[in-house]
């Protein structure tokens, strides 16, 4: 999940090449680039290829929500949530299907009972689909991204109890819960093993944090670091 920048940005002065973007009218090559514009961080330029495709095809919901990332990315965090929220009813006739707007807007939620409702929304959606892919001898990439995706919005949730709502009487057992799909969903990823030895900490389980830590450091032992950049 891509750590989105707060605030609003300016935005320099148009690309030469910009212009390109208003002679095509084929959509889906539109979109297409705007793809490839983002995967290069070139959010400026992808912004001004997607509202072409959405001058073209108002309705577009590929073209609204890759607009309303690429306005994130690029800093302006207001337009990007509303084009995101565009694509929920009232606007459209059902909710999205897939788990990214709901990451996207839980981690731009100014309150934290929304984020912690978009992203339960984001996780349920993510344990559905590797549910789904149960009983296959082996797993793809696919399902270890999805398993990434998820154990990183578990771990969101657990800072925000252990932080914003670390005074309510329910935050510890929270903790506990979402650690433990964490933990179920991917058993030796690192970033859940230390949310729990933080969590464990937190819970003056002092000896639970240190087992924790000392497993942490048994799996890094002798592996490359070129693995964690």
């Amino acid at each position: 999940m891509v750590k989105v920048k707060k605030g609003k940005t300016k935005r320099s002065a148009p690309m030469k090449s910009a212009p390109e973007s208003s002679k095509v009218t084929d959509v889906p090559a539109i979109i297409d680039k705007a793809h490839v514009l983002l995967a290069q961080s070139n959010f400026e330029l992808a912004i001004k290829f997607l509202e072409r495709a959405l001058s073209l095809e108002p309705g577009n919901l590929e073209a609204r929500e890759l607009l309303g990332v690429a306005e994130l990315e690029g800093g302006d965090v207001d337009n990007g949530r509303q084009h995101l929220l565009q694509l929920f009813p009232p606007h459209t006739s059902e909710a999205p299907t897939s788990p990214s707007p709901y990451l996207y807007l839980a981690q731009t939620a100014g309150d934290p009972q929304e984020a912690l409702g978009y992203y339960t929304t984001a996780v349920a959606m993510v344990e559905n689909a590797l549910g789904k892919g149960k009983g296959r001898a082996e797993e793809g990439p696919e399902e270890e991204e999805l398993r990434k995706m998820a154990v990183t919005a578990l771990v969101a949730m657990i800072e925000i109890w252990m932080s914003d709502l670390c005074f309510e009487a329910a935050a510890s057992d929270n903790c506990d819960a979402l650690i433990a799909r964490a933990m179920e969903i991917a058993p030796g990823d690192l970033e859940a093993l230390m949310t729990l030895a933080s969590i464990r900490m937190s819970q003056s389980k002092f000896d639970e944090a240190k087992d924790t830590v000392l497993r942490i450091y048994a799996d890094l032992e002798g592996r490359d670091p070129c693995e964690f950049t």
